[in-house]
C-alpha cells in the first residue's frame, strides 16, 4: 500500500495549518503522514460518518529507556462502541510510518518494542470497522534515553529500595561474610547496584550489579573490620536512588563501633583563615607559625603541608589532632617565597580536596641573607660561558593518553636550552586551567632542573599528580618558574596543551566527551524556497569513543528542540537545509552505549546576506 500511492498536492494544502505549528524537521514528515492516510482511506471519507466508529483520544505516550533501544507504552481511551478493532501507526525521524499492530474491539493499549533511543517520534491509532474509519493523532513526543536533548527534563528517578537489612556471619579466622536484603517499590526498575564501606576505607566499594528480579546479595568473606556500611540503589535509566544507608556496629566476631557512625558519610568542613607568622633563627632558617580557623566539629585530624620555592614535593609536618589550630614549621628556610596546605580530615575524605584545591597559602621569608639550602646554586642568575641561555619547553605529555574522570595522571615534559650559553639550575612548574576558563585551579610542586649546556635537554615529570575531573582543560608547564635565570627571551618558557577528561555513567562506563567549536554557516541561499538558507554545521570531536553525534536544531517559532539527524564517529560536520531566516541555534551530542554529552548551545542568525554568530 506504501509505494502504490502517490502525493497529491490538494490533499497537502488542506494541512496547511502545520507549517506554522510544527518544526521544520517534523513537518515534511507529519503532512506526509497525513497524507498517507487521507489518500489510502480517501473513499472512505466520502462516506456517511455516522456509521464509522468514533476516534479514539491518545494519551501522552510513555517511554522506557534501555542501553540500545527504547519501549513506548501506547494508550487510548475507547470513544465508541461499534469499532471491529484498532490499528496502531508509528513514525520515527527519518523513517516512514508504520503499522506497528492491528488489535481487536474494546483494546486501548499497545506497546513499541524496539523504539530508537533518540529522536522525535510520533503514534496514530485508527478505529475502524466495515463502514469506515477514524484517525487519531498525530501525538508527537520526542525520545531521548542518551541525555542528550538540550530541552528536555530528566529521566524520573526509581524509587529507592525500602526494608534494608544488613547482617554479618562470622566466617571463622577473623573473616566476616556480610549478607544484605532489600525489598522494591516500583515496578520498572532496570537493576540494582549495592556499595559497602569498611572503616579506613577512603571510598566506597561496588559490591556489585543485580538483575531487577534478585533482592538480595553478599560481600565477603572479608576481614573483620568494624564499622561497616552497605548502601542499594535502585537503577533506571543511567539514574540511581538509594535507600537507607545500613550499619552493622558491632558484630560475633567481636569487633564494637565506636559512636557518632554519621561521621564516615561526612567530609569535614574545610579551615580557613590561614595565616603564618616567621620567627627568624639565623639567616639560614627560620620557624614559622602556622594558624587556621576550624570550621568542622567531625574532623579526626589536620594535616599541614609546607614547601619552598625549588621543592619537587610537599612535605608533611607532624600530623595534628581534631580542634587544633595551629602547627609549627620548624626548621623553615632563611629567605624566599614559601607556601602552606591546611586540610580537615576524617575517614570520608578531605577538605579542601587535596587533586582540586586553590587554597595555597603563599608567604615570604625574609630574615636577611638567605639560606644555602635554599638559594639557587652559586652563579644562578647568569647565562653562563657562551652567552644567555633560553629555557623553553618542546613538548607536554601526560598519561593515560585517554583520560576519564578519576583517573590519576602523570604529566611529562621536554626542557631544552635554545641559548648559547649555559642554564644554571632552575626549577619547571605545571598548573591546569579547569574548562579553560582563564583561572589556574591546579598548581604542582617546583620541579628542580639541572644545568643545561646550549642545545642541552631534559625530560621533567609529574606521576601521578592529578585526579581527573570532566571537562577539557589547559595545561600549562614553564621553565623558570622562579625566574632565577637570565635568559634572552623570556617570553617563550611556558607551553600549553588541551587534556580532555571523559566522564562515566553510574556503571564505570566511559560517555563520549562533549564536542566544542560548535559553529554555523551560511553556504548558499533558495532551498526550498528564495529566503531560506543552506548552513554547515560544523564542530570539534574531542572524544574518541562515540558511535555517533546527534544533531539537535531549532529556529524561531518552533516550540521546541528536534533532531536534524545523525552522523558517524569521527565526523565534524553536517548539512542543515532550509533553515528559515532569523534566530536559530544547534547543540551537537556525542553518543555511545554509557550515554550521551551534549555541546554548548550555538546561537546564530540566519539571513541570506550573511551568517554571523552571537
Amino acid at each position: 500500500m506504501f509505494d502504490s500511492f502517490t502525493l497529491k498536492s490538494s490533499l497537502l494544502k488542506s494541512f496547511d495549518f502545520a507549517q506554522d505549528l510544527w518544526p521544520a524537521m517534523l513537518k515534511k514528515a507529519f503532512l506526509f503522514f497525513f497524507a498517507f492516510f487521507a489518500i489510502s482511506i480517501g473513499s472512505v471519507f466520502a462516506q456517511s460518518s455516522s456509521s464509522a466508529p468514533a476516534a479514539p483520544t491518545i494519551a501522552a505516550p510513555q517511554v522506557s529507556c534501555g542501553t540500545n533501544s527504547s519501549g513506548v507504552n501506547i494508550n487510548w481511551t475507547d470513544n465508541s462502541n461499534n469499532e471491529n478493532g484498532f490499528e496502531v501507526w508509528t513514525w520515527k525521524t527519518g523513517s516512514d510510518p508504520t503499522r506497528l499492530t492491528t488489535v481487536g474491539a474494546n483494546t486501548t493499549s499497545a506497546t513499541w518494542s524496539g523504539a530508537p533511543i533518540s529522536g522525535d517520534a510520533a503514534v496514530y491509532v485508527v478505529a475502524y470497522n466495515s463502514s469506515g474509519r477514524s484517525v487519531a493523532g498525530p501525538r508527537d513526543f520526542p525520545i531521548n534515553c542518551t541525555g542528550g536533548n538540550p530541552a528536555q527534563p530528566a529521566v524520573a528517578k526509581p524509587e529507592a529500595p525500602v526494608n534494608i537489612t544488613f547482617v554479618a556471619t562470622c566466617a571463622g579466622g577473623g573473616m566476616v561474610t556480610y549478607t544484605v536484603a532489600w525489598s522494591e517499590n516500583s515496578s520498572n526498575v532496570e537493576g540494582f547496584v549495592v556499595y559497602g564501606w569498611q572503616n579506613g576505607d577512603g571510598n566506597w566499594t561496588p559490591v556489585g550489579n543485580f538483575s531487577p528480579t534478585i533482592r538480595s546479595a553478599t560481600w565477603g568473606p572479608l576481614v573483620s573490620v568494624l564499622p561497616v556500611a552497605v548502601a542499594v540503589g535502585a537503577r533506571r535509566s543511567g539514574q540511581v536512588s538509594y535507600g537507607e544507608i545500613k550499619y552493622i556496629r558491632d558484630s560475633s566476631c567481636g569487633a564494637t563501633m565506636p559512636a557518632n557512625p554519621a561521621v564516615i558519610l561526612s567530609v569535614p568542613a574545610a579551615p580557613s583563615n590561614i595565616s603564618t607568622v616567621v620567627s627568624c633563627v639565623n639567616s639560614f632558617s627560620s620557624n614559622v607559625n602556622i594558624t587556621w580557623k576550624d570550621n568542622s566539629d567531625n574532623e579526626n585530624a589536620f594535616y599541614v603541608l609546607v614547601a619552598k620555592d625549588g621543592d619537587s614535593l610537599w612535605t608533611r609536618l607532624p600530623v595534628t589532632g581534631p580542634n587544633v589550630q595551629s602547627a609549627i614549621w620548624s626548621g623553615a628556610p632563611g629567605s624566599g617565597k614559601a607556601y602552606v596546605l591546611v586540610f580537615s580530615s576524617n575517614a570520608a575524605g578531605s577538605a579542601p580536596n587535596p587533586a582540586l584545591t586553590k587554597d595555597v597559602h603563599e608567604f615570604s621569608i625574609n630574615c636577611a641573607g638567605g639560606g644555602t639550602g635554599f638559594n639557587p646554586s652559586p652563579g644562578a642568575g647568569s647565562g653562563g660561558a657562551g652567552g644567555p641561555a633560553d629555557l623553553v619547553i618542546d613538548s607536554v605529555s601526560f598519561s593515560p593518553s585517554t583520560v576519564q574522570e578519576g583517573q590519576a595522571v602523570s604529566f611529562s615534559a621536554l626542557l631544552r636550552n635554545a641559548g648559547s650559553g649555559t642554564a644554571n639550575p632552575s626549577s619547571t612548574r605545571l598548573r591546569i586551567d579547569f574548562d579553560s576558563n582563564g583561572t589556574w585551579d591546579f598548581t604542582s610542586g617546583f620541579i628542580p632542573t639541572s644545568f643545561l649546556a646550549a642545545g642541552g635537554t631534559q625530560t621533567i615529570s609529574w606521576n601521578n599528580i592529578w585526579t581527573a575531573v570532566v571537562g577539557n582543560h589547559k595545561v600549562e608547564v614553564c621553565a623558570d618558574a622562579t625566574g632565577v635565570v637570565n635568559e634572552s627571551n623570556n617570553d617563550n618558557n611556558c607551553k600549553t596543551e588541551q587534556i580532555t577528561v571523559g566522564r562515566k555513567n553510574s556503571f564505570g562506563a566511559l560517555v563520549p566527551s562533549a564536542p566544542s567549536n560548535v559553529r554555523a554557516e551560511g553556504i548558499s541561499c533558495g532551498g526550498f524556497g528564495s529566503d531560506l538558507v543552506n548552513v554547515k554545521v560544523t564542530w570539534a570531536d574531542n572524544s574518541n569513543n562515540e558511535n555517533q553525534f546527534l544533531i539537535w536544531i531549532w529556529q524561531a517559532g518552533d516550540p521546541g528542540w528536534s533532531v536534524l539527524g545523525t552522523v558517524g564517529a569521527g565526523a565534524g560536520g553536517t548539512l542543515w537545509n532550509g533553515v528559515r531566516p532569523g534566530d536559530a541555534a544547534v547543540a551537537v551530542v556525542a553518543v555511545n552505549a554509557a550515554g550521551g554529552t551534549p555541546s554548548d548551545i550555538y546561537n546564530f542568525k540566519a539571513t541570506c546576506s550573511n551568517m554571523t554568530g552571537r
